[in-house]
């Protein structure tokens, strides 16, 4: 048993044994396997191209026949006929998987080079035993070791393209509670779609970056709650890059724009602060995207927030938020934080109905807008309407609460001025 690596479109065989999804290098640390059960060792005098065929195990119809032929029925016409229709069923069902097999190794062969790239090795093994580990029980099988974490595909193998977007899509890449390991090509990738990006430069022999790996591990999990990607990257040359000077660094980049930490990297709780913190989260002259767990975040810390509610995609939203965009700097000036976010199901929790939508909160109290979004000047208006509108209706409570208790204490004192003299007690006739 063996299976075969495809660099470059070729294919070299290597033992089983030297497979080790664990013991991968560091910039090779995400595998994949393509898992078949034994193929046949020749068939018409030529070694099959490739064969991971559910039905076609060669090894094991050989034994099973073998096996049979060896039993004390073996001379039975019957097996004799039951033997020759099994084998022409098995060879008929294996030339269709073969060639389905076939077809499928060809087209991912197409995207060798193109994960590579990526740091993604491709590599094809016949072994039931090793696939039968991984619960695997249809083949042919497309497997994605990530740190010798296994993740199955489910979709069509032999469209190439789905295939090649399925591996490099971040959700699959990312592993609980761990730094996901990226090379250049993928930095790059990242660089330009994520809004929130934190990268670890760090060096393979500096034994002070894996103590700092470790700390930064223990938030890798908070960070992705408030939508910020977090990779690590062992590269002299993208440290150069980006202008990082010294290593270990970290690198905070909302929308490409790095900020640098200055701060003590061994102290984990520190460093997530400092991630959320809304002096670094902020960017002037645009609206920042939060999700549900920063906008929680923003509505405790915040005593006036204005959330735009949107849609991707969507023409009236579009258009919508590039006039807001134009007074983001005013609401800076009225103290009001301004942000959005693309949920509509969070949105009608606090009763918007309709997106797009503004909502102003003051104190976790929403005011929902009803006027014209495209109106940029309106909205801005009603904003500082609302923001000087609750320091006058506190003077307002104020004062009511003060005649309230005015009248309280005078009422209290004409009752006490002007209580009736109590009557004289009555005499016992004794006394008198």
């Amino acid at each position: 048993l063996n299976y075969c690596i495809l660099p470059a479109h070729t294919a070299s065989t290597i033992n089983h044994k030297n497979l080790s999804l664990s013991q991968t290098e560091p910039e090779n640390e995400t595998a994949i396997a393509t898992v078949p059960t034994s193929v046949p060792p020749e068939r018409n005098g030529k070694q099959p191209a490739f064969c991971r065929s559910f039905c076609s195990p060669s090894s094991l119809k050989e034994s099973n026949l073998t096996t049979t032929k060896s039993t004390k029925h073996s001379s039975s016409q019957f097996v004799q006929n039951y033997i020759s229709r099994k084998r022409k069923r098995i060879e008929k069902q294996d030339k269709i998987n073969c060639n389905i097999c076939d077809q499928i190794l060809e087209g991912l062969e197409l995207i060798d080079d193109e994960c590579d790239v990526f740091g993604i090795h491709m590599v094809k093994i016949q072994d039931p035993q090793l696939a039968k580990r991984y619960s695997i029980k249809t083949f042919p099988a497309l497997v994605y070791f990530r740190n010798g974490n296994p993740l199955l595909f489910e979709g069509d193998l032999q469209n190439e393209q789905s295939v090649l977007e399925w591996l490099i899509d971040d959700d699959n890449r990312e592993l609980a509670d761990e730094i996901e390991e990226v090379n250049e090509r993928m930095l790059d990738r990242l660089m330009a779609e994520s809004t929130l990006l934190v990268v670890f430069f760090y060096d393979d022999d500096c034994a002070e970056c894996e103590e700092i790996l470790e700390e930064l591990e223990e938030i890798d999990g908070e960070a992705d709650m408030f939508g910020i990607d977090f990779v690590k990257i062992a590269s002299i040359q993208a440290a150069k890059k980006y202008e990082i000077v010294n290593i270990p660094s970290l690198v905070y980049f909302r929308k490409q724009v790095p900020v640098l930490y200055d701060g003590d990297l061994h102290q984990h709780d520190k460093v997530i602060t400092w991630l959320t913190s809304q002096d670094v989260f902020e960017i002037k002259n645009e609206i920042e995207e939060v999700n549900r767990k920063m906008l929680d975040k923003l509505l405790e810390e915040n005593e006036f927030l204005a959330v735009f509610f949107y849609e991707h995609n969507q023409p009236d939203s579009t258009a919508a938020l590039e006039k807001l965009e134009n007074i983001d700097s005013e609401t800076d000036n009225l103290d009001i934080t301004f942000v959005k976010m693309a949920d509509s199901r969070y949105a009608k929790k606090w009763g918007v109905t309709k997106l797009p939508a503004m909502v102003y909160f003051r104190r976790r109290f929403p005011s929902i807008y009803r006027g014209d979004l495209l109106s940029e000047d309106e909205v801005l208006e009603w904003l500082r309407k609302n923001r000087f509108r609750q320091p006058e209706l506190n003077i307002f409570m104020y004062a009511l609460i003060a005649l309230a208790v005015a009248f309280v204490v005078y009422t209290a004192f004409l009752l006490q001025c002007f209580k009736p003299a109590p009557p004289p007690p009555v005499q016992h006739p004794k006394q008198s």
